[in-house]
Parts: structure tokens; sequence; C-alpha cells
């Protein structure tokens, strides 16, 4: 899966590699990326980033927008993007579907596998220490009341953010950072 997500990166125009990259290190559904990455873009060009990304935490609370992420069974109350990623998203501004992403794969000839980046946001965590009930609040899989009861403490989410960054990192790592396409 790293060799393709890396394949990818190289052949496909910035903003879908942006959004690709965005979804490996932060486990949304794809879905749920895309309209992460056009809500940042959005924020940051209206100057109101602040009410998306918690710089306390470095958390993107998509709490804050239960009408985009709060969905009944499927919701994502979280993520910490890599100080690498969001950058390159705050740099290419990419407004990106899943269908439009699908199709840029097929065009550049490569096996759409979109959804396969969140198994391997969660096995890479796991793989490095992180507990599942962390993968599951991540991946969007506990109930509100668990994420607010339990989780919505920013000593606690400091300390989930630095393990899961160091882990995204190691996603595709080079020299220490998360590969960029040039």
């Amino acid at each position: 899966m790293k060799a393709w997500l890396l394949k990818a990166i190289e052949k496909l125009p910035k903003k879908y590699s942006a959004v690709l990259l965005f979804t490996a290190a932060t486990g949304l559904r794809p879905d749920e990326a895309c309209k992460s990455v056009s809500l940042v873009s959005e924020l940051a060009t209206a100057g109101r980033l602040e009410t998306y990304l918690n710089k306390e935490t470095n958390a993107l609370e998509h709490f804050r927008f239960p009408g985009l992420f709060i969905r009944g069974s499927k919701n994502c109350y979280i993520s910490f993007p890599p100080d690498d990623v969001l950058s390159l998203v705050l740099t290419e501004k990419p407004k990106v579907t899943v269908n439009g992403l699908r199709k840029a794969l097929q065009k550049a000839g490569l096996e759409v596998r979109i959804k396969d980046l969140r198994k391997l946001f969660a096995t890479t965590l796991r793989d490095r220490g992180i507990s599942s009930e962390v993968v599951d609040l991540l991946e969007g899989r506990i109930s509100q009341n668990i994420f607010l009861r339990h989780y919505y403490k920013p000593d606690l989410l400091r300390s989930i953010r630095d393990n899961v960054l160091a882990a995204a990192i190691s996603l595709c790592p080079r020299k220490g950072k998360l590969f960029l396409p040039s």
C-alpha cells in the first residue's frame, strides 16, 4: 500500500497528491478527507482557519461542523494532520471530490485504492503501539458521548497527537518528513 501511495503521489497533480497524503495521514474516509481539505482551504482563504484548526492541540476539530462530519454511525471528531501535509493543503487549496480523485487515478493508469489508505493508517498506528481505542477515536468508530466524556481533554489530546503524528509520518518518510511531490 505504501508503494502504491508513493507511485500515486508521483504520478498525480499536486492537488490530488495533497488529498491522498491527507487521507493517509489522518485516516479519514475518502469523502470526509475531501470535505476536510475543502473546508481547510475555504477557511484559510477567509482568514478563519482557527474555527477548525485548534492551535493548542494542532487538531482539526471536525465536531465543530456536524453537518459535514457527524452522521449517526459514521462520524469523525478529530484529526491530527502532520504539519507538512497541512502546509501542502494550504498551499494547493485543493477542491477535490472523491469521484474526481478516482478519475484522476484511473487516468494515470493507477488502481483506485483510496479506501485502503484508511486501513494503512489504522495498521500503521497499531503497529506503532497506539491503542485500538485511539484508532477507533480517530476513525470515528465511537459515539459522541464517549468522545466528549473520555477524550475531549487538551492534555490527553496533545499526548495522543504526539504518538499519532510519529506514526503518520512513518507512512511515507523521506529524510524525516513526509514525501511531498515537487
